[in-house]
């Protein structure tokens, strides 16, 4: 880095007592070189929401015991956080991981046991009413109501056309796939809000927010931990989960097995109860990325970009296979548990 560049952190570290040497920039990390050793300064989002959220996640966790997070250093006066000229930032070690993305490493198998700690760390049993319960349900279901019409409404007036664009024509030939997917998530839903109606009562704990490969480190020892919790809240648990599967397995059909044994892995420390196991289920088959993704092709004005907006079809479709078979292996192994 240029002399010039280098001189925007000294301010920030002389509040750690350090004297950067040298550094390197890696989006909104920077790796700092010391005399002192290695560290490693985070850029913060403009967001105080955020900057408070992380603070107090920080010590629920010292808290709670969990040991899974990198921790961060108090500047001299005892600050988590320096702010220089209205950007915030905060300071942790600098840490050489595995590559995660070797073969010869169990990087997410890993996460998915670390992940399971951290649930079971931060748990809590919170009291529902019927009435918070089924006006839960009432939202969910009747959102999911809408969206379906939506897709009967664009489905007829595809089919009613004489010449349909590619998106349609795309759009057509995976219409009874997203009923289906569809139809099964709700199914799953009733479910779920049955099981909780008879409860009274959900768990939750101290989600990730933000659950990813790149925001878990694993040492040579096959010791991991988190970084970036800015996205951290009290949540469903499974909602971690949810949003990771979205995210890996947006790719292309590949019916790999792994996926679901890094779930395994999580239950191992934090068996999901049964109500949360058919949620998980419900939001996974539900065809939310294809719903997205027509509703803004029908509310494009003008010219649109039917080659795009096919290829991005395409990909949700290959999502949609992922996933159903992501779930049907979840299910699999929930019937048998149940059975046994």
């Amino acid at each position: 880095m240029k002399i010039e560049a280098l001189q925007k952190y000294i301010p920030i570290l002389r509040l750690y007592d350090l004297v950067p040497k040298y550094a390197e920039e890696y989006g909104k990390v920077t790796k700092i070189y010391t005399d002192q050793g290695t560290f490693a300064l985070k850029r913060l989002e403009n967001n105080q929401r955020e900057q408070t959220g992380l603070l107090r996640n920080m010590h629920l966790l010292n808290e709670s015991g969990f040991r899974g997070t990198m921790p961060l250093y108090y500047t001299r006066d005892g600050r988590f956080f320096v702010y220089e000229q209205e950007q915030g930032y905060y300071l942790m070690p600098w840490f050489e991981q595995t590559d995660a993305a070797s073969d010869e490493n169990n990087h997410f198998y890993t996460m998915f046991s670390v992940l399971g700690n951290l649930h079971k760390a931060t748990k809590k049993e919170k009291d529902l009413s019927s009435d918070e319960i089924q006006r839960q349900y009432e939202q969910i279901s009747g959102q999911w109501e809408n969206e379906k019409e939506m897709l009967d409404g664009f489905i007829d007036k595809c089919e009613r056309k004489w010449y349909m664009s590619p998106f349609e024509l795309y759009f057509c030939s995976y219409y009874h796939q997203t009923i289906r997917s569809h139809e099964f998530a709700v199914k799953m839903l009733e479910e779920w809000h049955q099981v909780v109606k008879e409860k009274g009562k959900i768990r939750t704990a101290l989600i990730h927010g933000n659950l990813s490969a790149q925001h878990f480190l694993v040492d040579k020892q096959n010791n991991g931990f988190f970084i970036s919790l800015e996205k951290a809240r009290e949540e469903i648990p499974t909602y971690d989960l949810v949003q990771f599967y979205y995210r890996a397995l947006n790719t292309y059909p590949a019916a790999r097995t792994e996926r679901f044994e890094w779930l395994m892995e999580y239950e191992k420390v934090f068996p999901l109860q049964k109500e949360e196991k058919k949620l998980m289920i419900s939001y996974l088959a539900y065809p939310q990325h294809m719903i997205g993704l027509v509703k803004k092709y029908i509310h494009v004005k003008g010219n649109r970009n039917e080659l795009k907006q096919t290829g991005k079809l395409q990909k949700i479709n290959w999502l949609m296979n992922n996933l159903e078979h992501l779930v049907s292996k979840i299910q699999q192994d929930m019937y048998n548990k149940e059975g046994s």
